[in-house]
């Protein structure tokens, strides 16, 4: 293994469906043109590891509001560090 068994402390996993995601893109490319089958099973992917993975990956609900999305992934970030609880 590249990282010789070192893994992170915190991955931050942004979730949104696809729709939310195409509504936020600024364009297409090569992931957009791969169809909406591609896409679910992309995040299915994700969502997967997020629960099977060594490490931690916290799960943060993407769609809201960018302020409340932007609290919720500094108070995870503060949580690592230690300087704050799980809210």
């Amino acid at each position: 293994m590249a990282t010789a068994g070192l893994l992170p402390d915190l991955t931050l996993l942004i979730d949104v469906t696809p729709e939310v995601a195409r509504a936020g893109s600024a364009g297409r490319d090569r992931i957009e043109d791969r169809g909406e089958g591609s896409r679910n099973r992309v995040r299915e992917g994700f969502l997967v590891a997020s629960k099977t993975y060594p490490a931690p990956i916290v799960v943060v609900d993407g769609s809201g509001e960018v302020d409340s999305v932007s609290t919720r992934l500094q108070s995870e970030v503060m949580r690592a560090l230690a300087l704050a609880p799980r809210s």
